[in-house]
């Protein structure tokens, strides 16, 4: 994310209060500065201008009506936004005494702060992006002649929301309205938009993050290529190499990247701080550092007469003294240098194919783990990439076929065994992208706690295959697999695919973290008849409470209000199933699951003088003569 400036230019007519246009104004400054303050972004600049304040003038031009009420700050603090936020609570319709005062001051409003920009940032790279709020669509008196110089000076970015409650059309024909359409980059939307913003959770796309970069590769020598890299021997690694450039590449190779098909939500971030206790000290919580110490039982021979504590001391042991040991049955072994160094072997990032099957031999309880979207590499990569993989999941995908391939996700990472689908997503009718997905099969540890069946048939030595009886064995997958679906809480069929997945091309670079209103309708449209795409986690509802809280304890204080997105507070009822218990019934049967009952566990009330043998009078009395 690059370096950004936001400017807020405030229309504060008469009109603005009468039609109560501010409060929603000040709603969404909060809803955006309560943003900038959690990212904390030092290179995300802000400023605010108030138009038409009839009456007060503060500005670095010194034209009347205009103040401005925040200088450019980095980065955008708490206290700067309680601040702001109260100053325009405290704001009020001005009494008009001269007919001449309400003259727009909008264009010098514009103008004044396109020179700001200028003095402060100079020719420095940035996002420069100015925010209007007005309801006086024409109020904006410029000529043709002005509106092109303004073309020529304005370097930020105009974003208009209109508060006037106006049609498109009636828009398209003001002067604001055709000073937007000349303007590059500029966009337009309305109040009534941006407070649905407000008060109303957003789902936004999730942007791809690379997490693999190599080549695909079809019949590439591994073995070779391994004992290359892992000889020490300079003159032998170089013989090699030698041997194996004279040699004629003939394996396929095309440059691909990976990105993860699924994203984990995680919790808020919790830091363990240290609370000020004394009264002289500054009430700022101070972070506590982590040091691992390593300490060991003192097993030296102990002397008599020592206490039980003493005997149970630790003693500090220096983290250079620790070494990592490997079991060797029933003891443990520490490796020298030369044998560690040959332990693992030096394998680059790559995926390789080691041979193919048919789609349909492969279980869907085989797949692990995360997938992963493998495409062509859009930043390295070529057009022969591109049609080389084109042609491969063309090839796979008409002969009904998947790969099975050793995948290393980085350079001397771990090697998986991994199965690779091709894939074909239809966007438009110009637009299909291929692709492939990875996933993980099973490895030896995941086989210990698993059982899962063998991938291919047994031949007998003459290269027959064995036939087995199968019908019962596709009989328990099929009512498995319609066992799982029945637990399914999504109804699928109402869910589209394109709001899950969309193509990278079709991701925009979004520039600036300014919060505004979703462009495709589409898709709104469609979240709101989906109730399983609403938010139903915690850390939506902690943001919510924590502006909340914010808004009623420092900006508004004593003023009780509702947190103001009510929309994740919505009971949702999942979808779900009909039971099938002629279904469960025939599982039962076919798998011979029988119901265990729970036995019930009687306590035994044990007497400690049971099994005890109580002496005599007369022994005990002998004891005590001895």
């Amino acid at each position: 994310m690059s370096a950004e400036s936001t400017t807020f230019i405030i229309d504060v007519s008469p009109s603005m209060f009468q039609n109560n246009i501010i409060p929603n104004v000040i709603s969404y400054l909060e809803y955006t500065l309560i943003d900038k303050v959690k990212r904390n972004r030092k290179t995300d600049y802000l400023s605010l201008y108030l138009a038409n304040h009839y009456g007060f003038s503060k500005n670095s031009q010194d034209i009347p009506n205009i103040f401005q009420l925040q200088e450019f700050t980095a980065p955008v603090t708490m206290e700067m936004t309680i601040e702001i936020l109260k100053s325009l609570i405290g704001l009020s319709a001005p009494k008009l005494e001269d007919e001449d005062a309400q003259d727009s001051s909008m264009l010098q409003c514009l103008l004044v702060t396109s020179l700001d920009i200028k003095d402060y940032f100079g020719k420095r790279k940035i996002n420069r992006q100015i925010v209007i709020f007005t309801d006086d669509i024409n109020g904006l008196d410029i000529t043709a002649e002005e509106l092109e110089i303004l073309r020529e000076e304005l370097e930020s970015k105009i974003i208009l929301i209109d508060c006037s409650g106006c049609d498109k059309l009636t828009f398209n024909e003001s002067s604001w309205g055709k000073t937007i359409a000349s303007l590059e980059s500029s966009l337009y939307f309305t109040i009534a938009e941006f407070s649905e913003l407000v008060n109303s959770s957003q789902i936004t796309a999730v942007k791809p993050v690379k997490v693999f970069t190599g080549l695909l590769r079809l019949g590439a020598d591994i073995l070779a290529e391994s004992i290359t890299n892992n000889v020490e021997d300079n003159d032998i690694k170089r013989k090699l190499e030698n041997d194996k450039n004279n040699e004629k590449d003939t394996y396929l190779s095309i440059k691909v990247e990976g990105y993860p098909a699924t994203k984990t939500v995680s919790n808020l971030s919790m830091k363990t701080i240290l609370k000020p206790t004394l009264e002289t000290e500054a009430n700022i919580p101070t972070p506590v550092q982590s040091v691992v110490e390593y300490m060991i039982k003192d097993e030296q021979k102990e002397e008599n007469g020592k206490s039980q504590e003493e005997k149970d001391k630790y003693v500090n042991v220096s983290p250079n003294s620790v070494s990592k040991a490997f079991r060797y049955g029933s003891d443990y072994v520490i490796l020298p240098a030369v044998i560690n160094d040959q332990r693992t072997m030096n394998n680059k990032a790559n995926i390789d194919i080691r041979g193919f099957m048919n789609e349909t031999s492969l279980p869907r309880y085989f797949l692990n783990s995360e997938s992963k979207f493998i495409f062509f590499d859009s930043r390295n990569g070529s057009k022969s990439d591109v049609y080389s993989m084109y042609a491969l999941v063309d090839v796979l995908m008409e002969n009904k076929k998947i790969a099975i391939v050793r995948y290393v996700q980085k350079h001397n990472g771990e090697v998986e065994m991994c199965a690779l689908y091709p894939m074909v997503s239809k966007i438009s009718d110009r637009n299909i992208v291929r692709y492939f997905v990875l996933n993980r099969l099973p490895f030896a540890e995941d086989e210990r706690v698993s059982d899962f069946p063998k991938l291919v048939n047994r031949l007998s030595t003459s290269g027959k295959l064995i036939e087995e009886n199968k019908e019962e064995e596709d009989k328990i997958d099929k009512l498995m697999s319609d066992f799982v679906d029945l637990m399914d809480t999504d109804d699928m069929k109402s869910i589209p695919n394109e709001l899950y997945y969309r193509p990278i091309d079709g991701l925009s670079d979004k520039t600036s973290v300014l919060p505004l209103p979703n462009e495709n309708k589409v898709i709104e449209k469609a979240i709101e008849n989906d109730p399983t795409l609403s938010y139903a986690i915690s850390l939506y509802l902690q943001k919510s409470n924590i502006n909340a809280y914010i808004h009623n304890h420092y900006i508004v204080k004593g003023d009780k209000q509702q947190p103001k997105v009510d929309t994740i507070f919505k009971k949702i009822n999942p979808h779900f199933n009909e039971t099938n218990n002629e279904l469960i019934d025939d599982l039962k049967d076919l798998l011979n699951i029988k119901k265990v009952e729970l036995r019930e566990t009687i306590e035994k009330e044990v007497n400690p003088t049971d099994n005890i043998e109580v002496p005599s009078f007369e022994s005990l009395m002998e004891r005590g003569k001895r």
